[in-house]
This record gives C-alpha cells, structure tokens and sequence, in this order.
C-alpha cells in the first residue's frame, strides 16, 4: 500500500528532473568484450555482471553490492545453470520490487554466443578454485563483492576505450538500454514490463526513442500537414 501511495504522489507531481540517463546495447558491451577491458578477472565478473543486468533488465543494485563490508550481495547459490534445458536461474531474495515479498527467479537462456549472459557466467564459476556457494556470484580478483561504485567506475573507463561516445552511462543504463531494446522489436509493453518486474507503467520512462524512430516521427508529421 506504501509503494502504490509513493507511485501516485509521484504520477501526480510529474518528473522533476527529466532522465538524463543514456542507454546501454548490446553491441556497446560487445566492444567492451573484444577491447582491452576483458583481460582480468575483474573485468571477466564486471563483463558478466554488464551482459546480464541487459538482459535482465535488473537494476544495479539487485546485481552488485552496496559496499566491501555489507553481507548482502548475490551468492553463487543463488545461480542454477541447467545444461540439459538449456537454461539458468537467477534467484532475486532482496531488491527494490522484492522486499517484504517472495523471492523472485529469473530465468536466462544458455546460448552458444560469446555475449550470452548465462554462459559467462558459468564460465566464471567453473573457472574458480574450490567454488562455494556463499562466494559473491560477481566478484573481484580477491574474491570479494563487486561493489555499484566499483561497477559504474569501470563501465565509464570500459565504454571510452572501447570507443563508445557519451558521458551519461550509468549502472541503470543497462536497464534502460534492455528496456529501448525490447521495444525496437517490437515487444508488447505487457512483455518488457513483466521482463523488468515492474508493477507499474513507469517502465515506459526508461524507453528511448532512436534516431530512426524520430525520422519516421518528423515524416509522418510531414505527410500529414502536406494533406491538410
């Protein structure tokens, strides 16, 4: 009831700042991928963690940890990976859209594609010695939680050397660019919007409209004033 009554307030008084947020695609963390910064260990988990918040469209904070010293962060146990159906889990116990409610499981596809999120990830896992099912699912090299500060430091630093232009990327950035995505292909809202595991309509506010997209708009305006 709490959620729903800070949902209207903020329907009601309308943004205040508008989301200056630039998303995040695919082929940008493919380039991450195929530079410089995919070498370590780290950068391994951290390219892990980026291809799966995407896909998933989770939010930061579901992904990585608050800081070094919290005990709440993704475990390895949270992680079921199923060769045989082709398919893995992602098991949500704490977040914005599960607190005080049942955990949530996410379900990835295991795909034979170097940006399949699913099989990064069993790859980290079946490379670490004596893995355990308390570890932090993304770690660093010493084997401690991939922190949101350290994430979105290294996505900043990744981006530019990969080339990719732009100074708005931030950690919810893949959430957006999953989101900007999904509508591209013409996914039905009721899809992308059950896909991110919000349980309202603000997911529309993390959409972003292309450069293609804006053409056909102007366009369309042109043909109708050309008939008036």
């Amino acid at each position: 009831m709490l959620d729903r009554m800070v949902q209207l307030i903020r329907s009601i008084q309308g943004p205040t700042n508008p989301d200056q947020r630039q998303p995040i695609y695919w082929w940008m963390l493919r380039a991450i991928q195929q530079s410089s910064y995919s070498k370590t260990v780290t950068d391994r988990n951290m390219i892990a963690m980026a291809f799966l918040g995407r896909e998933g469209l989770y939010r930061l904070g579901e992904l990585a940890a608050d800081d070094k010293t919290t005990t709440h962060y993704l475990r390895t146990s949270q992680w079921q990976s199923t060769a045989s159906q082709g398919m893995a889990t992602l098991t949500l116990l704490q977040g914005k859209s599960v607190q005080w409610r049942q955990p949530i499981d996410v379900i990835h596809p295991i795909e034979d594609n170097p940006g399949c999120a699913a099989k990064l990830i069993n790859e980290l896992i079946s490379n670490r010695q004596a893995p355990c099912a308390t570890d932090p699912l993304f770690q660093d090299s010493k084997g401690r939680p991939i922190t949101r500060k350290e994430f979105t430091t290294w996505l900043t630093k990744a981006l530019r050397t990969a080339g990719v232009k732009g100074t708005k990327f931030k950690g919810h950035s893949l959430r957006i660019g999953g989101a900007t995505e999904l509508t591209e292909m013409k996914i039905p809202d009721h899809m992308i919007q059950a896909m991110g595991r919000w349980r309202s309509s603000c997911y529309q506010l993390y959409r972003r409209a292309n450069n293609e997209e804006k053409l056909n708009t102007i366009r369309l305006m042109y043909q109708r004033s050309n008939k008036a």
